[in-house]
C-alpha cells in the first residue's frame, strides 16, 4: 500500500526479501528502494501488476472504475489469508492524510516544484485509496 500510495513502480518481487527468522519461519527483510519514481521517470501505474495477481482477480471497483482502492488491497488481504480484522487495522493507517508525509516532504532536499509534484500525487493515490464502492469504507 505504501508502494501504490507514493508511486514507487520500482517495487517488483525482487525488492522483497525473506529472512530466516530464529525459529525456523521466515519475515520479510525491512523495506528498501522506497522513493516516489514517478518524479524521476514515467513508470508503471503499479509496479506489482501481473505479479501478485491476475486480471481475472480485479475486484468490481477495478474493472468499474479503472483505479485500485482500499477494496482491492482488502480483498487481497483477505486472499492471502490475512484476518478481516488485521487487513481493517491496516488499511485504517494507510488511509489518513498524514501530516508526517506533509512535513517530511517540506523538509526533504527536493527542489520545491518537485516537493509540490510529490504532494499532488500523494494527495491523488490517497484519494483513490478512499474510494470505496457502495460506500464501504472499512475502518
Amino acid at each position: 500500500m505504501f508502494n501504490y500510495l507514493f508511486p514507487n513502480g520500482e517495487a517488483h518481487l525482487k525488492n522483497f526479501s525473506p529472512i530466516d527468522a530464529a525459529f525456523g519461519d521466515y519475515v520479510l527483510s525491512p523495506a528498501y528502494e522506497l522513493i516516489c519514481t514517478r518524479l524521476h521517470v514515467e513508470d508503471s501505474y503499479f509496479a506489482l501488476k501481473g505479479e501478485l495477481s491476475s486480471a481475472d482477480d480485479e475486484t468490481e471497483g477495478f474493472q468499474a472504475n479503472g483505479f485500485y482502492a482500499s477494496d482491492d488491497f482488502y480483498e487481497f488481504g483477505l486472499r492471502i489469508g490475512l484476518q478481516e480484522k488485521r487487513m481493517a487495522g491496516i488499511l485504517h493507517v494507510f488511509r489518513q492524510d498524514r501530516t508526517a508525509v506533509r512535513k517530511l516532504l517540506d523538509h526533504s532536499f527536493l527542489r520545491e516544484d518537485l516537493k509540490e509534484t510529490y504532494r499532488k500525487y500523494y494527495l491523488e493515490r490517497l484519494e483513490m485509496f478512499n474510494f470505496s464502492m457502495a460506500g464501504r469504507n472499512r475502518a
